[in-house]
């Protein structure tokens, strides 16, 4: 992996000039063999795209998604309706401790059965850390966060180029960059440039104007490739 990273951070009307991807089986393609982190805002339908994605992907391949819901919301009937949809293997680990040991055990060698990885979400690691220290502002908080992150991204990463399938890890904006945006105003522990290192590609997922939803490409760690893309619409993906 190089140091190199491409940011393709635009004004807004470049919306305007957006390509569409050509469906779900074009985006699967694009982003197979990487490892990307995918940020938005809640409800932007990150999930539903992963879940739409890991249906796709059984269908191109013959093989499940491996998904990870560690999300509260997951473990819920809505989640039901998500693992039916999706016809992924299904994860749902309410202990975190379990759930990261769980992601560090994972055999590389054994993921070849499975067409996707996703871990929905990281901000599941973000809440208990920050329950379990009872202080949002204290520096072991964030030092404990860059340690998961760089652990989990740094296996992603391994799955993705070993066994050459998307391995997309789902966080809330205040995890990447710059969290002063949140009611926390700045206080919410973002990722480390470390881990950040470990992953090909970074996405933001966002709707403009209130309806057609976008994926932009943020970061891209590369200097003898173009990026997958650069921005596209996705409305119909979601």
């Amino acid at each position: 992996m190089t140091s190199t990273l491409y940011n393709s951070i635009k004004k807004s009307k470049d919306e305007g000039s957006s390509v569409k991807i050509g469906g779900l089986k074009a985006l699967y393609y694009k982003l197979k063999g990487l490892s990307v982190v995918l940020y938005g805002e809640p409800g932007v339908g990150k999930t539903t795209l992963m879940v739409n994605l890991a249906k796709e992907a059984k269908k191109i391949t013959g093989k499940p998604a491996l998904y990870l819901a560690l999300d509260a919301n997951l473990r819920t009937k809505y989640g039901e309706d998500l693992k039916a949809i999706s016809g992924a293997d299904w994860r749902e680990i309410d202990d975190l401790h379990i759930a990261l040991n769980w992601i560090r055990g994972l055999r590389i060698s054994e993921m070849e059965k499975y067409s996707l990885l996703v871990l929905d979400s990281f901000t599941a690691f973000q809440e208990w850390v920050i329950l379990s220290e009872r202080d949002i502002a204290s520096p072991r908080v964030n030092l404990i966060l860059s340690r998961l992150a760089t652990i989990i991204t740094m296996k992603f990463a391994d799955i993705a180029h070993y066994a050459a399938i998307p391995a997309v890890m789902i966080v809330h904006p205040s995890a990447v960059f710059n969290p002063d945006y949140t009611i926390f105003r700045g206080m919410k522990p973002a990722f480390s440039g470390r881990a950040i290192k470990n992953v090909d590609l970074v996405l933001h997922m966002y709707v403009y104007k209130g309806e057609k939803r976008y994926l932009r490409t943020q970061l891209w760690r590369s200097i003898d490739k173009k990026p997958p893309f650069e921005i596209i619409d996705i409305s119909s993906l979601v």
